[in-house]
Parts: C-alpha cells; structure tokens; sequence
C-alpha cells in the first residue's frame, strides 16, 4: 500500500482499544472469572502484540462501589502491562463515575486516569512520535451534557485520538449519557475515536474510524456474538482495525427452519455443522418454519427433554428453546373459515398490542415473576397458546 505521507508522522502507532470490562458483573450462567479472563487475555494480546497502549473506554468497573477484588485484579492487569512499558488510558463511564470511589489500592503509574473536567494527555512512543488523547470520566451515573466540547484539538502532536464513553444522539435503545452526533465527531478531524457504553461492537464511521469495541464479555443471551477488542493501527495512509476475540462464555442465537425435518436427527445433524465452526458456550434456539415438528416442539415436556440432549451431544448450555412454527397442513388463516379458528388468532393479535393482561397480574403481586419478561417471550407465550388451540380445533374437525 502507498502510503500518503502527512508532515511530522514518519511511521505508524498501535495500541488496544477496549471498554465495558464491569469487572464485578455476572449474570445467570456467567460468573464473576469469565469476564476477568477475557480482560487478562486482553492485556496479554497487548503484550504479544507490543502495542504503545491500551485505551480503555470506561465501566472498567459494574458499579459505583468497587470491591476490594475488582481493584486487586485490575491493579495486577496494569502491572503485567507495565512490565511490557504499555501504558494505559482510562475514562470512568456510567457505572463507575468518580463521584464516592473506594480507591483501596494504588495502581501502577503506567494508569492515566482522565478527569471528570475532560482534559488532553501526550503519549510518546519509544520511536519519537507524539500521540494527544483527549477525554473525560463520569463524575455522576447519569451525565447527560454534550461532551463534544472536550473533544477539540488544543495539543500539537502526530496523531489525535478521542476516548469517549456515550451514545449516539438518535439511538434511543439506552439512556441518552454523553450524546453525541457522529457528523460532529468527524468535524473534530481526530484520527481515531474510541468508544464505549454500547455492549454491541460496532463502526460507526470508517474515516475518521469512529469505534465501539462492545463490552469484553456478554452475560446474557441479549449480549450474544464474540467479544473482546480491537487492535488499532494508525499510519500516513489511514488506519487498520482488527477485531481480537476475548470471550471466554460465548452467548449465541440459532435460527433453525424446520420446513425440510423429518425428525430430532435433522436437528442435531443441522447444528452439528453450524456449532462446530463457531463453537458456542450459551445457546438460545429459535425454531421458524413448517413441518413434521411442529407438534412436537409445541408440548414443553418435549422441548425441555431436546434441551437435555442438545446440552449432553454438544456439551453447552441451552439458553432457551423458542418456538414460531406451523402445523404442517398450514391452512392460512386468512382463507380460513372456521369462526372458532379465527377468533383465537384475533384473540392473540389483540393480546399482543395490549398489555392490560400482564398489568393486572402484576397488582395481584406476582411482579417478581413477569416483570423479567422480555417482549419476545410475551409473543411467544401468546403465540404458543394460540397454536395450541388451533391443534386442537383442526383436531376436533377431523
């Protein structure tokens, strides 16, 4: 590659970037160790790698208060990088604001925490190049205040990185902390932006690069897919990015069509291919389609006993089994005649955009059970019942 030569910068600069590690965090078949051994294979990558840096992007713990445990483990993450003269740089985001933090250990002095008014470092790498970074840490969980401000170019150096941990302005899937509108991280003409909060790895510019690098390690089946980091980097000509996997429990989502199955076989022998070449540790099957199975996967004494073969052939854990098939004599609804059939699919098609039914369950105290629910599982309930029903009447028609 011709590189375009840009005055002052005479070869390139690379460093880690990471975010959302929640030290501390676990979930229901994830304990505290998983998201700790993605962070250690982390800093080790650093080191094979021989980076300048490692950035990461803020939660570097899951909550306002944290343990001596969590800070022990990180204080040793950062001596190990240390050892290897890798410096790190380190914004504190939502769940871990500056504001009543228990310091009750001293990390080493490679660890450049930035503060909550937002400031620029220099980093000099051991080959003579001058990188400016520019960042801010939460002094509360929910700050709300355009942090775009804190981001301008007020240093002289070769390159200029952002290290920010917010939310894009129009996305409205999480609370709107530090917003930002990625036209205007580009009008700041940084060299690379490193973000965090976003769970979901993901670029949101290519040039500039404008990068969420995703927590290190998912704890629910919502937090599905590899996870880890990214290796950045930075030269005359542009830029190169590298996702590194990290992950030590892989959450993922099986989309299975039973159109062509004939049996339980067809299944194993489908995921036996798909499982073998990404190998996941958590899985949640999502059954579509029309066939000979459908019966089958309706009965839950069936579902949980193929969620024990499943997890004994594959040796995983089986998240959830859903359920959106047909019978395989599909008569369509719409052509269909039977007032009985028709008013149990109308019955769930009201059920599903009126939620007074899950309301009054809650005032009758059962909060603790349905409040958990996702949407999906809601639609899958009421689906699940409405193809019930329509067994039996097709059944009783016979």
């Amino acid at each position: 590659m011709k590189y375009k030569i840009r005055k002052g910068v005479s070869t390139i600069v690379t460093f880690i970037h990471c975010a959302d590690i929640h030290l501390g965090r676990s979930g229901a078949n994830v304990g505290y160790e998983a998201t700790e051994k993605s962070f250690m294979r982390i800093c080790e990558e650093a080191v094979r790698r021989d980076v300048e840096f490692i950035i990461i992007a803020g939660d570097v713990y899951d909550q306002e208060k944290r343990s001596l445990k969590s800070q022990w483990f990180f204080s040793t993450c950062m001596q190990i990088l240390l050892d290897a003269n890798i410096q790190a740089y380190v914004v504190h985001g939502n769940h871990d604001p500056t504001i009543g933090e228990d310091k009750l250990v001293s990390f080493p002095q490679n660890v450049h925490v930035f503060s909550t008014e937002g400031e620029g470092m220099i980093h000099r790498t051991s080959r003579g190049e001058e990188v400016a970074l520019y960042g801010f840490s939460y002094p509360t969980r929910a700050y709300t205040e355009n942090p775009l401000p804190m981001y301008q170019k007020t240093l002289e150096a070769d390159y200029h990185i952002g290290v920010l941990h917010g939310q894009e302005a129009t996305n409205t899937d999480h609370e709107p902390y530090a917003p930002f509108f990625v036209r205007e991280l580009v009008d700041l003409r940084l060299d690379y932006v490193a973000l965090g909060h976003i769970h979901v790895r993901q670029v949101l510019q290519h040039d500039p690069p404008i990068v969420y690098s995703g927590n290190v390690q998912g704890t629910n089946r919502k937090e599905a897919g590899e996870k880890g980091c990214y290796a950045v980097t930075l030269h005359p000509g542009g830029h190169e990015l590298e996702f590194v996997a990290t992950h030590e429990v892989l959450y993922q989502t099986e989309h299975v069509s039973i159109d062509s199955m004939q049996d339980v076989d067809d299944i194993v022998n489908l995921l036996r291919k798909r499982l073998d070449e990404s190998k996941p540790t958590n899985l949640t099957l999502q059954f579509s389609g029309r066939g000979a199975l459908h019966r089958f996967l309706l009965e839950e004494s069936n579902r949980e006993e193929l969620k024990e073969l499943l997890e004994q052939e594959f040796q995983i854990q089986i998240e959830k089994i859903m359920v959106h098939t047909k019978n395989v004599l599909d008569f369509q609804i719409e052509s269909f005649h039977d007032h009985v059939a028709s008013d149990i699919v109308q019955a769930r098609r009201k059920l599903e955009h009126e939620h007074a039914l899950f309301e009054a369950i809650r005032r009758k105290k059962l909060t603790s059970i349905v409040e958990p629910m996702l949407e999906e599982e809601r639609a899958a309930i009421l689906y699940e019942a409405e193809q019930l029903l329509l067994q039996q009447v097709l059944e009783e028609s016979e």
